[in-house]
């Protein structure tokens, strides 16, 4: 696959230039065709350094910065590029576009596996596998919604969005097993307190509140439950709810329980105590920092509180998957806060305006409250399921290490 991808970079540029110059589909921007024609020549440049004989401190610098541009830009490379040749085929031939678009996906996941061999599962580096992972499933996940020509795009909730998805998906999952992780597990560790476990959950439950609008209302009775989907029909809420779950609950557990926290988990070092709390504070940390991209649409105090709310949901969710052995029951957990809400007071999330006392007020205390109970947990639990976490985690690295040694040799 090494040479693979050395000859698709140099492919992908000359491309890039000859469409920019020919002012096809995205690539007239001089923006896109200069980000693009960036990402080409860093990703080609990262496939010479594999000639280079001697190491030293500046070289792995270079190589090191030529990685993380190379991860944030690769998908973009090939997602212009091959927009742009379906925008050629489709004005020539005006074939059915939805086809094209479908064939489209198919190739961009076959031209990205040499990218994903070279940058993502040949990576040794604990950090940077967690960098070009997680730019690898982020940039090739749901890129059909970059896709499109004239007045032709993938349809909402098309087969080309579910086959994205699920081959990036599967891959991520391969590289992981490839590095010596095991797979996301269906059952639970043993010897589990349910009461200590109803003690994460329940809290996390009750922050559905936060869309109630004034303590008045969130302490009123009966609590009315309701679905945040379209009421269009029956068949567009499913769609909708299934679509949700899956690109987005599902993805992020994936991400910051699985593809972060085990390697992570691996990482770090002390008691188990404290190796679970560090591994809970740092992914805790990651899954709040994801939530900065809401910046861009929404206010920036809003924003810092959804940052906030985040930290105390990951705290509580590292801190099942830890103590459970399994992220089901925080997808699960992800997916219902995402659905419903508890007397929502508008029709729209709390989050897109400016911030009231209220979901001020709310916000602070659930946090604090979630964060509290966390800590309390680590360091009362008995340790048992997390040791078998941890075992298990490190099982597969010790079986993993004799064998990548033989190819190695």
């Amino acid at each position: 696959m090494d040479l693979q991808f050395g000859i698709e970079c140099l492919v992908c540029i000359g491309l890039t230039i000859l469409f920019h110059f020919l002012q096809v589909s995205y690539l007239s921007s001089s923006g896109l065709f200069i980000w693009t024609l960036v990402g080409g020549l860093t990703c080609w440049l990262i496939w010479l350094t594999n000639f280079w004989r001697a190491r030293n401190t500046f070289r792995s610098v270079i190589k090191v910065s030529l990685k993380l541009v190379s991860y944030a830009l690769y998908s973009l490379v090939l997602i212009m590029v091959v927009n742009a040749l379906l925008a050629i085929v489709w004005q020539g031939t005006h074939f059915w576009a939805q086809g094209l678009l479908s064939l489209g996906t198919i190739l961009i996941i076959g031209l990205s596996l040499p990218g994903f061999f070279k940058l993502v599962v040949n990576e040794t580096n604990p950090i940077l596998r967690m960098v070009s992972i997680f730019f690898y499933y982020l940039g090739f996940g749901l890129f059909p919604q970059s896709l499109g020509f004239g007045n032709h795009y993938v349809n909402d909730y098309g087969a080309p969005y579910w086959l994205a998805f699920i081959s990036a998906t599967l891959l991520v999952i391969y590289a992981m097993v490839h590095w010596g992780y095991q797979l996301p597990q269906l059952k639970f560790n043993h010897h589990l307190n349910y009461w200590w476990l109803a003690l994460l959950v329940i809290p996390r439950f009750l922050v559905m509140g936060f869309s109630a609008g004034s303590w008045s209302r969130f302490f009123s009775l009966p609590l009315q439950i309701r679905l945040v989907i379209p009421n269009n029909s029956l068949t567009t809420a499913t769609i909708y709810a299934v679509f949700t779950i899956v690109t987005v609950c599902f993805k992020e557990e994936l991400i910051f329980r699985y593809l972060f926290l085990a390697q992570i988990l691996n990482a770090v070092k002390g008691s188990v105590r404290t190796r679970i709390l560090k591994t809970t504070l740092i992914t805790a940390t990651l899954f709040a920092a994801w939530h900065l991209h809401h910046i861009f649409y929404q206010p920036f105090t809003t924003t810092c509180l959804q940052i906030l709310a985040a930290f105390g949901m990951g705290v509580v969710f590292a801190i099942i998957y830890l103590y459970t052995g399994t992220i089901w029951v925080t997808v699960i957990m992800h997916s219902i806060f995402d659905l419903f809400s508890v007397d929502m007071a508008g029709s729209v999330t709390p989050f897109v305006s400016q911030p009231t006392s209220f979901l001020v007020e709310f916000i602070l205390i659930t946090t604090t409250a979630q964060v509290a109970i966390g800590l309390i947990a680590i360091y009362t639990m008995k340790t048992g399921p997390f040791e078998q976490t941890i075992r298990a985690n490190q099982r597969k690295q010790v079986l993993r290490r004799p064998a990548l040694n033989r190819l190695e040799n």
